[in-house]
């Protein structure tokens, strides 16, 4: 079956040899890693049960290039990894890792590509799982009396699982740190959500929680779970 997305991230150096085992060249000591490494098939079923296939791609660089002098050096294997999966794989989909999609200008990738970032990934798993663990609940995602509360809601996450769910009659609550990116996300999805700036601020039950954050502030210990969870 034809190769219909690609994803792009970085190595890794904790990860060297379950990356590249397989390459011909691969060994424990002294082992240089190539600028791009067509790694391992990937395999999702669709909504309507239909099988997509992909392929994961490694960049050589690592996170500690990219945020550093590497960087160039980082986009320049992005480059090759997008031409390799056009000419190569013969696909226009792409997907990149938290890392890699801040190598590249939206603006300045081939204008006939469709990609996306392991964020939207994310995001749509995380809403797929809370949909599922909302029905074995017992919750109704379409009830105005169904309070969701984001923690960490102004992030890339927390913003697209946001815009998603203020698409439905839930009561959203939204939680983070800074006040003012939290209401201009407020008066982005356009709904009269109640803000919070701390867990300690909330002083009601909640249906669900959603944390996309690992602020320590964020962790939701005993006596906050005791606290706004159900009874």
């Amino acid at each position: 079956m034809k190769c219909q997305f690609v994803f792009i991230s970085n190595s890794s150096p904790d990860q060297l040899k379950s990356i590249y085992k397989y390459h011909p060249n691969w060994k424990e000591q002294g082992f240089v890693k190539p600028d791009i490494y067509d790694w391992k098939r990937l395999g999702y079923t669709d909504c309507n049960g239909k099988e997509i296939l992909g392929r994961y791609i490694v960049i050589g660089s690592d996170i500690l290039d990219i945020v550093g002098a590497g960087k160039q050096k980082a986009a320049e294997q992005t480059a090759r990894a997008i031409e390799y999966a056009r000419n190569v794989l013969k696909t226009n989909i792409f997907c990149f890792g938290a890392a890699t999609k801040t190598l590249i200008p939206p603006e300045k990738l081939p204008k006939d590509i469709i990609f996306s970032n392991g964020d939207t990934l994310t995001v749509a798993v995380i809403l797929e799982e809370l949909k599922e663990a909302a029905k074995k609940c017992g919750i109704d995602l379409n009830s105005p009396k169904t309070k969701i509360l984001i923690v960490g809601a102004y992030g890339l996450i927390g913003r697209m699982a946001a815009k998603s769910l203020a698409k439905s009659s839930v009561s959203l609550m939204l939680l983070g740190r800074n006040a003012a990116k939290l209401q201009a996300l407020n008066n982005e999805i356009n709904i009269s959500a109640r803000l919070f700036s701390d867990l300690n601020e909330v002083n009601e039950k909640v249906d669900i929680v959603l944390t996309v954050t690992n602020h320590p502030t964020a962790i939701l210990n005993k006596l906050i779970v005791n606290k706004i969870g159900p009874e």
